[in-house]
C-alpha cells in the first residue's frame, strides 16, 4: 500500500482492517515523503482496509481524512462466491436515488449469480432480484 504523508510534524499512522487496528507506527515529516506498507495476509474473503494518521498539536488531537479500500483476498482452496462494497451509508429516505458499488468475485467463473436484497428498517425482506453479474 503506497501513499504520500503531506505535512510537518510528528503523526502516528493507524492502519484498520476490518475495524481493528492491525498496526500503527510513528512518522516525522518535514514536507512530502512518499510511504509503504506491507498489508499482511488475511484469511480469505473480503475485508475493509483504512488508514488514517493523527497528530497533537496545541494540545489537541488533529486527524486526517481516512482512506478506505474494499478488498478480497483469495487463495487456491477458495471457491466461494465473494460480494465486496465499501458503500458506508446506513440509512435513506423514500424516493433517493442511491448508487452502491459493489464487485463480485467467483473463482474459476467469469459470471455468477448474485441476489440482491433490500431490507426494511424492522428486518423484513423489502425487495429482491436475482441478476447475472460478470
Amino acid at each position: 500500500f503506497n501513499f504520500t504523508i503531506i505535512g510537518a510534524g510528528t503523526k502516528t499512522l493507524h492502519y484498520i482492517m476490518d475495524e481493528k487496528e492491525i498496526y500503527s507506527e510513528e512518522i516525522t515529516s518535514s514536507g512530502k515523503i512518499s510511504h509503504t506498507y506491507t498489508i499482511p495476509m488475511q484469511e480469505p474473503g473480503d475485508h475493509i482496509f483504512k488508514v488514517y494518521a493523527d497528530m497533537e498539536v496545541s494540545n489537541m488531537t488533529v486527524e486526517s481524512n481516512t482512506l478506505t479500500l474494499g478488498m478480497l483476498f483469495v487463495n487456491d482452496e477458495v471457491v466461494e462466491t465473494y460480494i465486496l462494497s465499501n458503500f458506508a451509508q446506513t440509512t435513506s429516505t423514500q424516493g433517493e436515488i442511491i448508487n452502491i458499488p459493489y464487485l463480485v468475485y467467483k473463482p474459476h467463473s467469469e459470471t455468477t449469480e448474485t441476489t440482491l436484497k433490500i431490507w426494511n428498517e424492522d428486518g423484513s425482506l423489502y425487495s429482491s432480484k436475482t441478476i447475472y453479474v460478470d
